[in-house]
């Protein structure tokens, strides 16, 4: 018979990891809806509140990793010839860019 203690506190690290998570989770749903191939790379741009981007920006290489994106930046939407879709992170919106470049 042992004790086992849990730390249930959510570090920033842990937030900023979820956040990652979840927008990872939502490009890779936009790729499956735009049926592209397995193998096919994108470039991705997102827009939204500081926070989710500074995340997004802490994770840039494991989001681009998992998504297969090539180009994968943050900040304001500029012109973008590809996908573009709202979706809502928490209690915050975001916008997703995306667009297979092979």
């Amino acid at each position: 018979v042992g004790t086992v203690i849990l730390d249930t506190r959510l570090t920033e690290a842990l937030i900023s990891e979820g956040i990652a998570r979840e927008v990872t989770n939502r490009i890779q749903t936009l790729r499956k809806e735009e049926d592209l191939e397995y193998t096919a790379r994108i470039r991705v741009h997102l827009s939204g509140p500081r926070d989710i981007l500074d995340a997004c920006e802490a994770h840039r290489a494991h989001i681009a990793e998992e998504t297969l994106a090539s180009e994968f930046s943050v900040g304001d939407v500029a012109q973008f010839d590809g996908k573009t879709v709202e979706s809502s992170l928490g209690d915050s919106a975001i916008t997703i860019c995306m667009a297979c470049i092979s």
